[in-house]
């Protein structure tokens, strides 16, 4: 499956408000999902990866909630990183729409020693009756990004992150 059939985003460090907060660590993943989701969503799958954040629900009209929390601690403040979640069913077909994302949240979020970027979008699914989810989500950051030239000038750093494989 290519980028393109993936929910893709891209965000520089002008792109969401800072959100400070001081004398609180993050929250566990469990308070997290929690706080990113409303009743009536069913959550489907949630992961912790190196302090980062992961999570799919169940959402109504044949959508699902994603959502990442990035750790974006010792980039520049000319940084940039990308998102691509990618879902496809039992045999690899993909089940992600063409349709863009919905942006659900969009911010920066500091607690007492790290800086993260929190996204939450709805992804409509071709196939809201799917059986199974193989969800991964692939992820570029770059420390130093060059807008003249679009590109990363250093610190890129790719890695895909297999979030689950679940009945839904």
């Amino acid at each position: 499956m290519t980028i393109t059939k993936a929910a893709y985003q891209s965000a520089g460090v002008l792109a969401f408000a800072l959100m400070s907060g001081t004398g609180h660590s993050a929250p566990t993943l469990n308070e997290w999902v929690a706080e990113n989701t409303v009743t009536g969503e069913s959550t489907v799958c949630s992961r912790e990866v190196d302090g980062e954040l992961f999570f799919a629900a169940r959402a109504h009209d044949g959508r699902v909630r994603l959502g990442t929390r990035l750790d974006m601690t010792g980039y520049t403040a000319s940084h940039h990183f990308t998102i691509a979640w990618v879902m496809t069913d039992e045999n690899g077909a993909p089940l992600m729409s063409r349709v863009r994302p919905t942006s659900i949240k969009q911010k920066y979020v500091k607690d007492d020693k790290k800086l993260y970027a929190d996204m939450v979008d709805y992804q409509t699914l071709t196939r809201p009756n799917a059986k199974e989810l193989k969800l991964e989500v692939r992820i570029g950051k770059c420390a130093t990004w060059a807008p003249a030239t679009r590109s990363c000038e250093s610190g890129n750093k790719t890695y895909t992150v297999k979030v689950c494989d679940a009945k839904i």
